[in-house]
């Protein structure tokens, strides 16, 4: 029975070495399709959110035109590595560093901090990491700070590409 949920919530840009800002006017902008409100996330086919609002506006100031491209997460990170979009959002240098070998990618300073955790039941609240057998998480998403206990066995990762499913996961 699964009851943990990997919560990561960053909100940061970056860019694929190819794409450099300021030599054409249009850039693909790769997004998760996760929702993540207030920071990020999607109604219907539209894109919203703070992180929306933040790009737009230095775009705007910049005189680019960004155009948003929704994916589930592991798409987002291939296709971004693949250079078939020029900016990802959001990003980490933490998060999936195995796909990323190889690759020269840019960050931009956050745009938001953020606290990442455990959602556990209560009755395994201060019971520390030897209480933690499942860890549920979107597809794709890196559990930072866990990888270790997942490569050794200690931990068994079960992902899901909607963040809805992950947490109904935790209520099972």
């Amino acid at each position: 029975m699964l009851k943990h949920l990997v919560c990561i919530i960053l909100l940061g840009f970056s860019f694929v070495s190819g794409a450099i800002p300021g030599i054409a006017s249009g850039y693909k902008v790769g997004v998760e399709k996760v929702n993540n409100f207030p920071f990020y996330g999607f109604e219907g086919n539209r894109y919203l959110g703070i992180g929306k609002d933040v790009l737009d506006q230095y775009a705007k100031a910049k005189g680019l035109d960004f155009s948003y491209r929704m994916l589930p997460v592991e798409r987002l990170f291939r296709e971004f590595l693949d250079e078939k979009l020029d900016f990802k959002y959001p990003d980490n240098p933490l998060w999936r560093g195995d796909l990323k070998k190889g690759k020269t990618v840019y960050y931009s300073q956050p745009l938001a901090t953020y606290v990442d955790g455990l959602l556990v039941p209560p009755e395994k609240v201060g019971k520390g990491l030897q209480a933690i057998k499942k860890i549920a998480t979107i597809r794709g998403f890196t559990p930072v700070g866990y990888e270790k206990l997942i490569a050794e066995g200690k931990v068994e990762l079960v992902e899901d590409i909607l963040l809805e499913n992950v947490i109904r996961l935790v209520n099972l």
